[in-house]
């Protein structure tokens, strides 16, 4: 029985761009011709790979094996000759698991096309034959790798050019899976991955440095987030950083606040605001929250207004407090003058005294720097 002539053509082509994928460790060319419910098996390995997802994944980690170690194969076109190839005096297990000799043969189709490879690692090459099965709409469900013994064969056709614009003409579903298998196979070499973006970024709709930095910060990958965070202008928003609303990981986002990413505004509505000069002064923004601080700070200390007159026109210390309210009052931007108390427009000039200050009362303060405006170096965020 021969195969039919024009199912063969089409597995010529499809064997044709396999053995360009294997050839340049590069399968994403192969991706669209695979059917959903597609099998790959090898007589080598028990478990077969099911599914399209399952297979892709497969290529995707051997192609970047081929590439890393430099080890592609060479791939010919083969046609089968005759319809068995018989194997003499060949060791067969039977169910019982005794050893007996025998001779065996696969039947195949004469004149069926598939693909030889052959690789020579430690000075012994090695071949194998990959067998394509179509379904009824020509899409691959059947992907097998055969010892070559055991089918009769001729050269047809290859090895293949292999033209460089090949690459060129991936999809951006494929370049983005490719970048994220990448990145999550990496640790601290992303050499390849720059090259693959350098190579792909022409052809990708958008900016594929972008995606993969971004990426990157999706899967917690802090080691290239390092390498490459000098390279974007993290604050791209109306003043903040979209980049760390990729993630909810609080860690990755501390980690890119240390490389100057700024928060959204909306981040802090529930934030009463003070800012640091670069002279050391506190800028406080709202009077009503410098009036809170001082009724929390007298009734904390069980001090009267009289109390704190008397202690700033008689320069005291306060033993029962055990405060240096003269100094504490000078934090919080507030004066007694012939006993009357004056909310100023600034504070003390340390910010960590107002810190240290506010969260004695029992506020909470989260600090964030630089930021050139009003001369400031970096802002209180006040809970």
């Amino acid at each position: 029985m021969r195969t039919d002539s024009g199912k063969n053509e089409i597995l010529r082509k499809y064997l044709e761009t396999l053995c360009k994928c294997y050839s340049t460790g590069r399968f994403e060319s192969l991706y669209p011709l695979l059917a959903d419910d597609c099998v790959f098996e090898s007589q080598w390995v028990l478990t077969p790979n099911v599914g399209k997802p399952a297979i892709v994944d497969y290529f995707q980690g051997k192609g970047a094996t081929l590439r890393k170690n430099n080890c592609c194969p060479i791939c010919t076109i083969v046609e089968f000759v005759g319809n068995v190839n018989t194997i003499k005096n060949a060791e067969v297990h039977l169910n019982g698991g005794e050893a007996q000799r025998a001779s065996f043969g696969l039947w195949y189709p004469e004149g069926k096309l598939a693909m030889l490879m052959r690789q020579t690692m430690k000075d012994k090459t090695n071949g194998v034959i990959v067998d394509l099965q179509l379904d009824e709409n020509d899409a691959i469900s059947r992907i097998d790798l055969c010892m070559p013994e055991l089918f009769n064969f001729k050269h047809f056709d290859g090895p293949f050019e292999i033209e460089s614009e090949d690459e060129e003409d991936l999809d951006d579903n494929t370049i983005e899976a490719e970048i994220k298998r990448m990145i999550d196979e990496s640790e601290e070499d992303f050499s390849e991955l720059d090259d693959y973006i350098s190579s792909h970024e022409d052809s990708y709709s958008g900016d594929l440095a972008d995606f993969a930095f971004r990426a990157a910060i999706q899967s917690g990958n802090t080691e290239y987030v390092d390498q490459h965070a000098d390279d974007f202008d993290l604050n791209d928003g109306d003043g903040y950083s979209t980049f760390l609303y990729e993630t909810d990981d609080e860690e990755m986002q501390n980690f890119l606040m240390n490389h100057g990413a700024f928060k959204s505004w909306d981040d802090y509505e529930d934030c009463r605001f003070a800012m640091e000069t670069v002279n050391g002064e506190i800028l406080s923004f709202d009077s009503g929250f410098q009036q809170e601080v001082f009724k929390k700070y007298k009734d904390t200390y069980e001090l009267s207004d009289e109390r704190i007159a008397e202690i700033i026109s008689n320069d005291i210390y306060d033993d029962e407090s055990g405060r240096d309210v003269e100094d504490d009052l000078a934090t919080i931007g507030v004066s007694v003058n012939d006993g009357e108390i004056t909310f100023e427009d600034k504070c003390g000039d340390s910010g960590y005294e107002l810190m240290e200050l506010l969260e004695d009362l029992g506020w909470d303060c989260e600090f964030e720097g630089d930021s050139w405006k009003l001369e400031t170096i970096g802002v209180y965020f006040i809970k």
